[in-house]
């Protein structure tokens, strides 16, 4: 997944919250957004300190004291190393922890408390999250796991197989429905 500009991403973020309030995405949305929505301001924020990370000399640094801050501020964290794509809806942006080398592809859904990472540290296993995906709250989705397009993970799930495009993942540890 290549590195998408800054603003397409913002723009991605602000239409799916748009498409979400069933409102028409523009700068006016998008202000409130920013100044009323935690889970909008997060992501914003977090991709604020990714495009300072391309600054020369001084862009790592602020960077990683911008993601210091982020974790601070609403105790998520999205690793440095993941790779998150635009349209990331995160209305309570609360106890998330998404790790290093994640991918998270377009338009999908995060809710509170979720966590996406390694089974094992020493290996790189880490899940991928296709678009359109919906992670429920509390959900952990852990190892070399990928979330199918428009598939939905349900509340306090352990997810630990592949779940298929349109799949529906539910229980500790998760069954897999088509």
């Amino acid at each position: 997944m290549p590195e998408a500009c800054f603003s397409r991403l913002v723009a991605m973020d602000v239409a799916i919250w748009a498409r979400h309030a069933s409102r028409k995405p523009g700068w006016g949305f998008a202000l409130r957004c920013l100044l009323l929505r935690p889970g909008f301001l997060f992501v914003f924020a977090h991709r604020v300190a990714r495009a300072m990370r391309t600054w020369p000399l001084v862009g790592g640094p602020l960077f990683r004291l911008g993601l210091f801050l982020l974790e601070m501020t609403w105790s998520s964290e999205i690793g440095a190393e993941a790779r998150i794509g635009g349209g990331l809806y995160m209305p309570h942006p609360f106890g998330i922890v998404i790790g290093n080398g994640c991918v998270v592809r377009e338009n999908v859904t995060v809710l509170q408390n979720v966590t996406l990472g390694r089974r094992d540290p020493s290996r790189g296993d880490v899940p991928t999250v296709s678009n359109g995906a919906m992670i429920g709250a509390g959900a952990v989705v852990l190892g070399s796991v990928a979330i199918g397009v428009d598939a939905r993970i349900a509340a306090n799930a352990l997810v630990l197989d592949d779940v298929p495009d349109g799949g529906l993942a539910i229980g500790n540890p998760a069954t897999i429905r088509g």
